[in-house]
């Protein structure tokens, strides 16, 4: 229940990727592992989806997931390394 919790609370619901506090919270992280650990790199990839919320007010949230999902792979790929 406390992992759901956590989740709920750190995770958009609509696309399962992390919300702005989580976001945040993690770019600290990692920001301050780059100064104190040589091998350690940072990248940020920052997407902007233009007029997204009409694709989503005009043909549902179903279509609207199922044209951002691609991009979304790749990211979750490209985090991994």
């Amino acid at each position: 229940m406390q992992d759901r919790l956590q989740r709920q609370a750190t995770h958009d619901p609509l696309t399962g990727l992390p919300n702005r506090a989580a976001l945040f919270e993690r770019i600290h992280r990692a920001s301050g592992k780059v100064g104190s650990e040589p091998d350690h790199h940072m990248a940020l990839l920052f997407i902007d989806l233009d007029h997204f919320k009409s694709i989503n007010d005009s043909l549902g949230h179903a279509v609207g997931t199922r044209c951002w999902e691609p991009s979304r792979a790749g990211a979750d790929r490209g985090a991994s390394r």
